[in-house]
């Protein structure tokens, strides 16, 4: 057997790495609107409701 990853283990190894740079990203992103004023509900289920003029 060689030395090394194989294929799919390497495949993983990227998706798992990419998965957590989103998940940094976005808390990043998140947190950076908070601070500057934003609201925890921006980040919610859109809610159609609150923008219709009804």
């Amino acid at each position: 057997m060689a030395h090394g990853l194989s294929v799919p283990l390497s495949c993983l190894l990227v998706f798992v790495a990419w998965t957590i740079a989103l998940v940094l990203a976005l808390t990043v992103v998140r947190l950076r609107h908070l601070r500057c004023g934003g609201s925890v509900r921006d980040f919610g289920v859109p809610d159609d409701r609150r923008w219709s003029a009804a």
